[in-house]
């Protein structure tokens, strides 16, 4: 019995939570500028509740992407309006053109709701649309029919703004290169080169290894020959005794003595 009563307790909380739901849709926003001014920012606000949702910057002939959500009734009625809000780029952070305006909401395409689209006219008007379809489809419900494309005034206009940008930049190039010394050519290197080799002379002269250049020769220094050469590179490997030693001495004892 216990059982029962909890689970009939627990089918109507289910069900009094299902009746206070709210009867809503969520669908997606999106924004078009076929202007040439730059929007800050757009945001699509319910008059009732107070609540909506908020798009990011958009540049001229450009869309935003696709955002989440809104909130629009399952059911179309008339009198549903909608609250849009942008913000138009002066040029001043402390000076902003916030607009705002009361839409009332078309009907719903196909009998159900539909992505919110804020559309911004090259004429100034501000259109609201209700489509799942987008600005190059047959099906799409708005005035203007493809997505925004720059004209060729607003080309010429980019270009002219980035000819002058690059401008800027290789004139500020040009005066850093102004205040450097002049490069050095092959012809100063090579006088230059003489008096390296003479500076490196006395380095020579020192016994220090030279810094550039080969290193000079070497001279080689001849042992002189003498009683005093023996054991030296190109010294005699032995020697003949003269003739007037002293008569005791013989040719084996000088022979012995040599070998010591």
């Amino acid at each position: 019995m216990r059982i029962f009563v909890t689970l009939a307790a627990a089918l109507a909380l289910l069900n009094g939570e299902a009746d206070a739901a709210p009867e809503g849709t969520l669908v997606r926003v999106r924004a078009l500028n076929y202007t040439d001014k730059h929007l800050v920012a757009f945001a699509f606000v319910d008059p009732d509740a107070g609540s909506g949702v908020s798009g990011p910057y958009v540049e001229p002939y450009s869309s935003s992407p696709s955002l989440c959500c809104y909130e629009l009734p399952r059911q179309w009625r008339a009198g549903i309006n909608v609250h849009l809000v942008h913000d138009w780029w002066t040029g001043l952070l402390d000076k902003r053109a916030h607009e705002t305006a009361l839409h009332e909401l078309p009907a719903y395409p196909r009998g159900r709701p539909a992505d919110l689209w804020a559309v911004f006219h090259a004429d100034g008007s501000v259109e609201v649309v209700l489509s799942d379809a987008e600005p190059d489809d047959p099906q799409w419900p708005g005035k203007v029919k493809g997505w925004p494309a720059p004209s060729r005034d607003h080309q010429l206009k980019q270009w002219q703004l980035e000819h002058d940008r690059q401008s800027r930049a290789v004139a500020r190039l040009q005066r850093r290169m102004n205040g450097l010394p002049p490069p050095r050519t092959a012809r100063a290197v090579g006088r230059a080169a003489p008096a390296q080799a003479r500076g490196t002379e006395g380095l020579h002269r020192t016994g220090r290894p030279p810094v550039q250049g080969s290193p000079p020769e070497r001279r080689r220094r001849t042992p002189a020959a003498g009683p005093g050469a023996l054991g030296m590179a190109g010294a005699p490997q032995a020697m003949t005794p003269p003739a007037s030693l002293h008569p005791h001495t013989t040719r084996q004892n000088f022979q012995k003595v040599n070998r010591r």
